[in-house]
């Protein structure tokens, strides 16, 4: 499917960076024309280091998924590992969380005190989170982080990972590609991202592409806390931030939750033809995407894929007995030319990789 991104020959005055050289420009949009040959905006396969497990995994297992329940998409992630559980006849438990490490880390041990197969969570770096990661080894749980930097190394205890550095990387590449080719390699891109160092890589990530095939192009960077996603403190710092400088026309959000409400508040701003796009969409952003003037993309490295694949990596864990961090899952992008007409279905992609996922898990022996 070919991307619905307009290119840089309609409307360029209105996302211009800055002057553009012609020869810069044209080595650009070369680049960015090449990047797109092998990056299809819908995969349909895992990637081939996803093997099936040994053997199916022991029945009887549970999973506690601990989740800030202030973040719509870490909600999602744990509804789709209770479906996960299911499908291979195990039960489910969320317990929520304030959001602080400090709360992350209690909860943590009231899951791990209950002695369930696996705890899993979130966004929470393994250096925050000692104590638990001490407390899983001791008791035999299984420690399954997603959206972390450092390697597990102990099982049980902190032994498997998904959703690592790679996979940020390529969500952040790939949203710098499309920036590159909406803007016709000329883009002032916001970048908004909340306080968590697992969210560096994707970010890292766009700024350097945008920065190396893109002399011309400029970016910002701005956090907003966890506290403040979907609220008016959350947008008023996106809309500050645009009327201080009128030429950024594009936003960027490591996920999407944090610009829930940005497009209202742009329109009340009299804020026009600013172009707002990012990773893991969620139900606002579909709609929006639908309904904008400018619409953006989304690339989907989902709150579903998440939760599935923090599944994933805990039964390779307990598959092999020992630590386990799986590579990068498939990275798609959704258009308002390939959006569903439901702003409620967000597909991820492949669109059939639960059942994908669950032939792996229940190999015949």
């Amino acid at each position: 499917m070919t991307l619905g991104i307009a290119g840089c020959g309609s409307g360029g005055a209105s996302s211009n960076a800055s002057d553009p050289d012609p020869a810069a420009t044209a080595e650009c949009t070369k680049a960015v024309d090449t990047y797109f040959t092998s990056h299809p905006d819908e995969p349909t396969a895992l990637p081939t280091s996803f093997t099936p497990l040994s053997k199916p995994p022991t029945p009887g297992g549970r999973i506690i998924t601990v989740a800030s329940g202030s973040v719509p998409s870490m909600m999602v992630s744990a509804n789709e590992q209770a479906k996960a559980a299911a499908a291979i006849g195990w039960t489910h438990q969320t317990i929520a969380y304030d959001g602080t490490v400090t709360d992350a880390n209690a909860k943590l041990e009231q899951a791990i005190a209950e002695r369930p197969t696996v705890v899993a969570i979130a966004g929470v770096p393994p250096a925050a989170m000692q104590q638990p990661i001490a407390s899983a080894q001791a008791a035999g749980v299984v420690l399954s982080l997603s959206g972390v930097t450092e390697a597990p190394s102990t099982f049980p205890g902190y032994a498997a990972a998904s959703q690592g550095p790679d996979t940020q990387e390529a969500a952040g590449e790939r949203n710098a590609y499309l920036a590159l080719k909406a803007s016709g390699c000329n883009a002032n891109v916001l970048v908004l991202s909340a306080p968590v160092q697992t969210l560096k890589p994707t970010t890292d990530k766009f700024q350097s592409v945008l920065k190396q095939l893109c002399p011309q192009c400029k970016s910002s960077y701005s956090e907003i806390q966890f506290a403040d996603i979907g609220s008016p403190a959350a947008t008023s710092k996106a809309v500050s931030a645009l009327q201080v400088d009128p030429s950024i026309k594009y936003v960027y959000a490591a996920f999407a939750n944090l610009v829930n409400g940005l497009q209202s508040a742009l329109d009340q701003a009299g804020i026009d033809g600013v172009t707002v796009f990012g990773t893991t969409p969620d139900v606002q952003a579909m709609a929006a995407l639908k309904s904008s003037k400018n619409p953006g993309w989304w690339v989907t490295v989902s709150a579903e894929l998440d939760g599935w694949f923090t599944v994933d990596a805990a039964l390779r864990a307990l598959d092999k007995k020992g630590p386990v961090f799986t590579g990068a899952y498939p990275v798609g992008v959704l258009t308002k030319a390939n959006a569903p007409a439901s702003s409620d279905d967000i597909p991820s992609f492949p669109t059939n990789f639960r059942e994908l996922l669950t032939t792996l898990w229940t190999p015949a022996v």
